[in-house]
Order: structure tokens, then C-alpha cells, then sequence
């Protein structure tokens, strides 16, 4: 980790789903991982204040949060490189490493974090890594507010989007899953964000749904949701089932698959550079 403030600031990439278990936080450890394999300062921040989870798929256990001493080191005025690398625990790639910043220990201190809080600590984090992976919650209502504390219960994830880059929206590839995917993109297009949106479909199973299901998914989410797929994820319960026994992100699983192949190419192709103008396809919101 850098401390030299004064550098190029990195990107901000949130990761964010509608509801449901898409495996979101699964596809950002993974995506953290690809392109801290290339020599890119990475740092991952568990933001969802519903159900933290991330450092699990790391193999780590649940027993501090770290984004919470972060938020009180803000409010006190001490956040500096110094106490800030404390709270970050060190993950060991087979030749690279990357850092996490671990998630909320109990949901229902979500209003330690906020707006203008989680908004601060991502411009501290981007001046001092590459990239900043950064997974959210579903919920993007803002009319959510708890009478007593006067906070807005996602005020969280809308203070990460906002502040994002980039933007990687999964959908699952069920009717279910594209259902909901299509509502939240109408609310996430409200938010007028100013990143760059990338469209995710995870678990298409080919052998369920065949090979036409890719091109009518995309069809679907184009015409109801108004943005384009960038790219599938296949189903792969053994992968990731091992991932999260093993306690290790997907993309360093020893199994040859299709799945880690079509998320190491998203990752590098989609994240870690920008696509040639012939074949960039962002979503456009708003």
C-alpha cells in the first residue's frame, strides 16, 4: 500500500446485485484476485450492511470489523496510512497478495457507516491501491430511515455507488433472477450514476437451459432492463462449493473450468482495462 496521497487515484468498483443469492460477493473475490494476479495494488471492502460475508470466502473468521474502526477513525479525525493498514488483514496469493477490510460484525450497526462516511474512506482507499473492490448491498430505496437515529438504512450502498467508477450489476440466469434484476436496474437508473455499468449474468447452466439461454437472457435484459449483457458466468456448483468449504476465493480453486475462465477474462478485459471501442458495451443510465 502506497502513502504517498498525492498519486493517480485508483478505481472504484462496486459490486451490487438485486435480491437474492446470485453469488455476488463470490464473483468479487474472485474478480479481486484476477487482477491482484497482475501486479495491481487491490484492496476489497466488505460494505454490505445486510449480510457480511466476504472474508469468509477467504477463510477467515468474522471476529472484528474492520470497517467499523475505520468509520471511528474518520469521525475522530485519525484516519492516516499508519492506523488505516492495521485494520486491513494481509491475503496471500500464490505469487501476489491483495487487501481485505472486513465487514460489519452485527447488521445492526450499519449506522456507524453512512453517506459521506463510506464516501471518505473510499477516497482515502483509491489515492493509496490500484483498485478498490468494494461489495454492496441489494436495497437502494432511500425512504428507509430509522426514526430514531434520523439514518438512512442504505444510505451505505448508495454512498459506494455513488462514488464508484464502475459498477458490475449480476443478474442471476433464472426467471426469477432476471424478474428482479429488471426492477432494480429502473431504480439503479434513477440514482443517475455517474460510472460505467457493467452487466453480469452469473450461473447460466448450459445443460439445463441449452445454448440458446445466452442470447435469449441477453434479449430479455436488453428490452426490459435497457442494457446490455457484457458477460456470462456458467453454473458451477462444484467450483464454487469447493471455493467456500476450502475457504479460498473461486479463482484459485486447482479445477479446470469454464466458469474461472469466462471470470478471469471479465475481470482483465472488463475491469482491469477498458475494452476496445469496437466491442465496449456499457450500460447507460439515466
Amino acid at each position: 500500500m502506497s502513502s504517498a496521497a498525492t498519486e493517480p487515484t485508483g478505481k472504484i468498483i462496486a459490486v451490487w446485485s438485486a435480491s437474492g443469492s446470485v453469488g455476488r460477493s463470490a464473483l468479487v473475490s474472485a474478480f479481486a484476485c484476477e487482477v491482484a494476479k497482475t501486479s495491481k495494488s487491490v484492496l476489497l471492502i466488505d460494505a454490505d450492511v445486510y449480510g457480511p460475508s466476504l472474508i469468509q470466502h477467504f477463510g477467515f473468521d468474522q471476529n472484528y470489523s474492520g470497517i467499523s474502526a475505520a468509520m471511528r477513525l474518520i469521525d475522530q479525525g485519525r484516519l492516516d496510512d499508519e492506523g488505516f493498514n492495521r485494520l486491513l488483514i494481509d491475503y496471500e496469493l500464490p505469487k501476489q497478495s491483495l487487501k481485505l477490510l472486513a465487514g460489519l460484525t452485527m447488521v445492526n450497526r450499519w449506522p456507524e457507516i453512512g453517506f459521506e462516511r463510506i464516501r471518505e474512506l473510499l477516497e482515502f482507499a483509491a489515492k493509496r491501491f490500484d483498485f478498490v473492490f468494494v461489495d454492496v448491498a441489494t436495497n437502494l430505496e432511500t425512504d428507509i430511515v430509522d426514526a430514531q437515529l434520523l439514518s438512512a438504512r442504505n444510505s451505505t450502498t448508495l454512498g459506494v455507488l455513488s462514488a464508484a467508477s464502475q459498477v458490475v450489476a449480476v443478474c442471476s440466469a433464472d426467471v426469477t433472477g432476471i424478474n428482479r434484476f429488471v426492477w432494480a436496474m429502473q431504480t439503479l437508473r434513477e440514482l443517475k450514476l455517474s460510472a460505467s455499468i457493467h452487466v453480469l449474468v452469473n450461473r447460466l447452466n448450459q445443460s439445463t437451459l441449452g445454448r440458446k439461454a445466452a442470447a435469449e437472457i441477453a434479449t430479455s435484459i436488453r428490452t426490459l432492463a435497457e442494457c446490455e449483457v457484457e458477460a456470462f458466468i456458467d453454473e458451477d456448483t462444484a467450483l464454487f462449493g469447493r471455493a467456500l468449504a476450502d475457504g479460498v476465493p473461486a479463482t484459485l480453486v486447482g479445477r479446470n473450468s469454464s466458469a474461472k475462465q469466462q471470470i478471469a477474462k471479465f475481470a482483465l478485459g472488463q475491469l482491469l482495462e477498458l475494452p476496445s471501442k469496437s466491442n465496449r458495451r456499457v450500460a447507460k443510465l439515466g
